[in-house]
């Protein structure tokens, strides 16, 4: 008679325990391709605008498309904006300043519990790094001027920033345009995903255990 080693349950148990436990930390990113495919197995929604109108204003505390927007620019209001190209559709988010944003327009949004945020930037001005940075809790993606993601045919360029966190949800998410220096940009198809549940840590021991116990029989 055969028997299982002992050893063979401890490794396996440890393997289990680890895989379910192993905490990641949040990972920015500046490419969208590679933020989508990280969340490609999530739940994901996009607010892309284009279920509103041209002009519509979105004030400080308005919900759209389940996002919450916090901001205030000192007496000037979001407007969604159709006259500017856009990384998809007609619309994306500006101002009623323009259409625009300037330099210094900080603005908050809030959501149902998520794992990953992103969204991009249209600019036809030349940007430095950090000029524009996406926070979740203590986590920050900063604009990297090198990492241009398209370059519309107007000349405008855009860029991206991301956030994911496989291990911790969260609901909130700001937007930091720095204030030291003079530039123009729009907003454009905002992401939140949701990562499917992963098996529980008792199911997951459970069916380890059957597993190693199947194969203990066939050793007898």
């Amino acid at each position: 008679m055969i028997k299982l080693p002992q050893q063979t349950l401890a490794i396996s148990l440890l393997w289990l325990t680890s895989t379910q436990f192993c905490s990641a930390a949040p990972v920015t990113f500046t490419d969208d391709s590679l933020f989508f495919s990280a969340t490609s197995g999530f739940s994901n929604s996009i607010l892309d605008f284009e279920s509103q109108t041209g002009g519509d204003i979105i004030n400080n505390g308005d919900e759209i498309g389940r996002i919450s927007f916090a901001y205030d620019f000192g007496g000037v209001s979001m407007q969604v904006g159709d006259t500017e190209l856009t990384v998809s559709g007609n619309n994306y988010l500006g101002t009623d300043d323009g259409d625009i944003f300037l330099s210094g327009d900080d603005f908050n949004l809030s959501f149902s519990a998520s794992h990953a945020i992103g969204l991009y930037f249209i600019t036809a001005d030349t940007l430095l790094d950090t000029d524009l940075m996406l926070s979740v809790g203590a986590t920050t993606a900063n604009l990297i001027a090198a990492d241009i993601v398209q370059t519309l045919s107007d000349g405008s360029d855009v860029y991206f920033l991301g956030i994911v966190d496989t291990e911790e949800s969260f609901t909130a998410a700001s937007i930091t345009a720095a204030d030291d220096t003079d530039f123009l940009f729009n907003v454009d198809d905002i992401s939140t995903a949701t990562a499917v549940p992963a098996p529980s840590i008792i199911y997951l021991l459970g069916l380890g255990l059957l597993s190693l116990f199947g194969m203990r029989k066939n050793y007898l």
